[in-house]
């Protein structure tokens, strides 16, 4: 389909170029949307080819004595057709700068978009992790130590009151490390709803 489109951009070219420049009335740029059309769907390469084929008829039927260009004075023809050519060289070639730096800002912005999704699934990751092998074990070493203490606590009530107060401990810094892991993380109802709601 590329091909196909290259192919029409060219034989339109082609066909209002000299259209335009064949004829002695002024409509010399009536072949800019077909400049403009290669710029926004070709790039800086098909803009510069459709900018050479154009240059190449309108000097062509210049210099063989027709067209809007064409004038009495040798001076006059020169200077229309390098303005011509120049307007249609800038106008195309900086539309086409134009779409290039768009699409470099919109690649851009997907590799930035996918280092945000890594980004969150590697804190994600570092989170279920820190979990797993931080506050969950100690609180699943904490319900075990609470096991083993009800039994000793039953054989030895002397020793009761030196295990609950070990098991508070153990149980404080289990709070401690859920309350860093917890830290900065923002409810996502907060973030999608905001605050008001």
């Amino acid at each position: 389909g590329r091909w196909v489109e290259a192919g029409a951009l060219l034989l339109a070219v082609v066909a209002l170029v000299e259209f335009a420049t064949r004829s002695t009335t002024p409509i010399a740029y009536v072949v800019f949307p077909a400049l403009i059309w290669a710029a926004l769907r070709f790039g800086q390469r098909g803009a510069t080819l459709a900018v050479a084929v154009t240059a190449v008829f309108t000097v062509w039927n210049v210099t063989h004595y027709g067209g809007a260009f064409h004038f009495t004075s040798i001076t006059r023809s020169v200077l229309a057709t390098q303005l011509f050519i120049a307007v249609a060289t800038l106008t195309t070639l900086s539309l086409a700068a134009a779409v290039a730096e768009r699409e470099r800002f919109a690649m851009r912005l997907g590799a930035s978009r996918l280092r945000l999704i890594s980004a969150s699934d590697n804190a994600r990751r570092r989170i279920e992790h820190d979990l797993h092998d931080g506050a969950q074990l100690r609180l699943t070493w904490l319900a075990q130590r609470l096991h083993d203490s009800a039994g000793t606590a039953r054989r030895e009530p002397q020793r009761a009151a030196e295990l609950l107060e070990e098991a508070e401990n153990e149980l404080q810094l289990a709070i401690d490390e859920l309350r860093e892991l917890a830290h900065g993380i923002h409810p996502a109802v907060l973030v999608d709803l905001g605050l008001a709601e």
